[in-house]
């Protein structure tokens, strides 16, 4: 995540769902955990500016969208999205919502005291710039297959893990995801996606696939650009 992308298109299919699956799952979720994976902005970078109008989200979503967009940006306003006008609310929690993630030695330093903000009950979401690491790189953009594994054993019985994916350019979403499975076998069981991005469902146990299954066919059947795989 970077603080100049809050708001933009990607962040209203991101919202969106997240907030759907939170609310629409059964039984529904009562915390949403935010792994920002923070960088630092990119001055010369043109990406954040796309209008979060051009996705079909819900009014009091898109308002939600429009207030990240203020100056200055401030990531705490993530925790909104758990009280919008008209909508289910639940709890929001920021992990690690100012700290930049790494690439170097320190890199595993980002984890420390996971354990006490993951509660009972909780639906976590990652959000690494790209998603998760490829074949040539595990920078501080993507999200590691052992960081991966590690989140999964820290997940009670009732809990679900959500993960940004954006597609790289000449690979196609099946390519992406059969590395995916590959790297994440234990846990990976759906992907939502909406043009050149996904998000990526993980869950231990099926009682908890089969709590958010349903939540995501209803999501995809009322937005003909998001598809569901498998």
């Amino acid at each position: 995540m970077r603080l100049q992308f809050l708001g933009d298109l990607r962040d209203a299919y991101k919202w969106d769902l997240l907030h759907w699956i939170c609310t629409e799952s059964n039984p529904p979720f009562s915390q949403l955990t935010i792994i920002p994976m923070l960088n630092p902005d990119d001055p010369d970078s043109t990406h954040g500016q796309t209008s979060p109008e051009s996705f079909n989200c819900r009014p009091a979503v898109l308002r939600f969208l429009h207030s990240l967009r203020e100056e200055p940006r401030q990531i705490e306003r993530l925790k909104d999205l758990g009280n919008l006008g008209g909508l289910d609310a639940f709890d929001v929690r920021l992990y690690n919502p100012n700290r930049f993630i790494s690439s170097d030695w320190n890199r595993a330093h980002y984890w420390d005291g996971l354990k006490r903000i993951l509660l009972q009950n909780p639906l976590v979401f990652v959000d690494p710039d790209t998603g998760f690491e490829t074949k040539t790189q595990a920078g501080e953009k993507h999200l590691r297959f052992g960081e991966t594994l590690y989140l999964l054993n820290q997940l009670d019985d009732r809990s679900c893990l959500a993960i940004f994916q954006y597609r790289p350019q000449g690979q196609s979403w099946q390519d992406v995801f059969n590395r995916i499975s590959s790297g994440a076998s234990q846990g990976f069981f759906r992907a939502m996606i909406c043009g050149n991005t996904a998000l990526v469902m993980l869950a231990k146990y099926e009682a908890v696939k089969r709590r958010v299954n349903q939540s995501l066919t209803d999501y995809s059947n009322l937005h003909a650009e998001v598809k569901k795989l498998p």
